[in-house]
C-alpha cells in the first residue's frame, strides 16, 4: 500500500501560504492540478488532503510523530465539557444557501471559523490551539477534523460508508454504529483506525526525493492511528457528525464527544464571497460556499459551481464536476501572474489565475467536464470584486 507523491506535496503546501513553491512546481510538472491546497481540499471535500495533513509539521522540521496516537508535543488538554449536562439548544434550517451555526469551543480546540454552507449541510472545520504552522512571519491554523451538520432526512447514521471522507488514508476502517449519548440526545459512535507512514523515515525520504517527481512512499513503515467519529440526533430526522480526519494527528474520544456537544446554533447569515458573479453559463450556480475568519487561513473564499443542483449527501468539493473558484491572501506565481487587470489560464491544467488587489488573486480551477477554458475567462473576468479585507461587504452567493 502507497500514499501518492501529490497527496505528500498537498501536505506540504499546507504548511506554505504561498503555494507557488518548489513543491507546488514538482507537483505541477507530475501533472497534479495547482488548486488543491490548504483547506479547500479539506472543507469542501471531506478530508482529501487530512491524509498527510500532518506532513507539513514533520517535513518542515516541525515534531516528530510516535508510534500509536501521540506525538512529541505536549498533549493537548482534554475537552472538560459534560456531554450528559449539555442546556438544550434549538437548531433551525437556513432558508437558502447560508448558515446558522456559530462559533465556538471545546477545550483545546475550536470550531467553525472555516465554515462551509451547501444545500444539504453545513461543515465546520476543526482546529486544535497547539496545531498550527509559522509561514512568512504569520502562524495559520491545520484544520484537524470538521463537524458537518446534515438537513433532516439526508444522513443515514446506519450507512458507515457514508462517513469515509474521501482520499483517506488508505486502509481506514471504520467500525459499526455503537450507541452513545451527546447531552441529550441519542446517537452513535464509530472506532476509526489506519496506519501513517513513519514521520521520521517520511521526513528523510522527502530530503532525499523531494524534488522528484516520482515521489513515493512506497517501503516506508506505517504507524498505527486510531481515534472516533460520531454521530448524533441533533433535531428530529436530523444529524451532525464530528469526523477526526485520519492523519499523523488525532482527537482523542473524549474531545471528539466534547466537539459534538458544543455544536452551537447561531442567528442566520447568507454564505457571502468577497465578489459576486458577473457571468455564469447557462444551468450553472454556486452549490457550495466556504468562508474563512480573517486570518485562519491562506484561502479566504471558496464557491463550488455546478450545472444544476446537487442532490442528497454528496460532498461538494475539488471532486465536484463544474469549477472551484479560490480566492487566496498573496500573490501568484510570477508565470501565473496575469498581465494589467487581464485573466491568464493554463489550458493544460483548464487553471485561471485573475490577480484582484494588492495582496490577494483568485485561481479557478476546472473540474470536471462542461466548463471550456473561454468560459472560466470569461467568468473570472465579469467578476465584481468587494472589499475583500473587510467580510461585512462580501456578497450573498446563491
Amino acid at each position: 500500500m502507497s500514499y501518492r507523491f501529490v497527496d505528500v506535496a498537498e501536505a506540504v503546501q499546507h504548511g506554505e501560504p504561498a503555494p507557488r513553491t518548489s513543491v507546488q512546481d514538482i507537483v505541477a510538472g507530475a501533472g497534479r492540478i495547482r488548486t488543491r491546497r490548504r483547506w479547500a481540499a479539506v472543507v469542501c471535500s471531506g478530508g482529501a488532503a487530512a491524509v498527510v495533513v500532518t506532513l507539513v509539521a514533520t517535513l518542515a522540521g516541525g515534531p516528530s510523530v510516535h508510534p500509536g496516537v501521540g506525538t512529541e508535543v505536549a498533549a493537548a488538554p482534554s475537552a472538560t465539557a459534560s456531554v450528559e449536562a449539555v442546556v438544550p439548544k434549538v437548531f433551525t434550517q437556513p432558508t437558502g444557501l447560508g448558515t446558522t451555526l456559530g462559533e465556538y469551543r471545546a477545550g483545546a480546540y475550536s470550531v467553525g471559523r472555516v465554515i462551509q454552507a451547501t444545500a444539504a449541510y453545513q461543515r465546520l472545520e476543526i482546529f486544535r490551539d497547539d496545531y498550527e504552522i509559522a509561514t512568512d512571519g504569520r502562524s495559520l491554523p491545520i484544520g484537524i477534523g470538521t463537524v458537518t451538520v446534515y438537513r433532516p432526512g439526508v444522513f443515514d447514521p446506519q450507512d458507515v460508508a457514508g462517513l469515509r471522507p474521501s482520499g483517506s488514508a488508505p486502509d481506514l476502517r471504520i467500525g459499526a454504529p455503537q450507541p452513545v449519548t451527546v447531552g441529550e440526545a441519542a446517537g452513535f459512535s464509530y472506532s476509526m483506525d489506519w496506519t501513517m507512514p513513519n514521520s521520521e523515515e517520511m521526513r528523510k525520504r522527502f530530503r532525499e526525493q523531494g524534488g522528484d517527481p516520482s515521489f513515493s512512499t512506497d517501503g516506508i513503515p506505517k504507524d498505527p492511528r486510531a481515534s472516533t467519529a460520531v454521530s448524533w440526533e441533533y433535531a428530529p430526522g436530523a444529524w451532525a457528525v464530528v469526523m477526526p480526519f485520519p492523519g499523523f494527528e488525532v482527537i482523542e474520544t473524549a474531545d471528539v464527544l466534547a466537539i459534538a456537544a458544543g455544536l452551537t446554533p447561531a442567528p442566520e447569515r447568507a454564505a457571502v464571497a468577497p465578489f459576486r458573479f458577473g457571468w455564469l453559463p447557462s444551468g450553472f450556480q454556486a452549490v457550495g460556499v466556504t468562508r474563512a475568519a480573517a486570518d485562519s487561513a491562506e484561502i479566504v473564499s471558496q464557491v463550488v459551481i455546478h450545472e444544476g443542483p446537487i442532490a442528497g449527501a454528496e460532498v461538494v468539493g475539488d471532486e465536484t464536476s463544474g469549477a472551484s473558484l479560490v480566492v487566496y491572501q498573496g500573490s501568484p506565481k510570477a508565470e501565473d501572474t496575469p498581465k494589467a487587470k487581464g485573466v491568464k489560464c493554463d489550458a493544460g491544467i483548464r487553471n485561471c489565475t485573475r490577480v484582484l488587489s494588492p495582496g490577494y488573486f483568485a485561481e479557478l480551477q476546472g473540474q470536471g467536464r462542461g466548463l471550456s477554458v473561454a468560459d472560466m475567462t470569461r467568468i473570472l473576468s465579469a467578476l465584481d470584486i468587494t472589499d475583500l479585507a473587510d467580510q461585512s461587504t462580501w456578497a450573498p452567493i446563491s
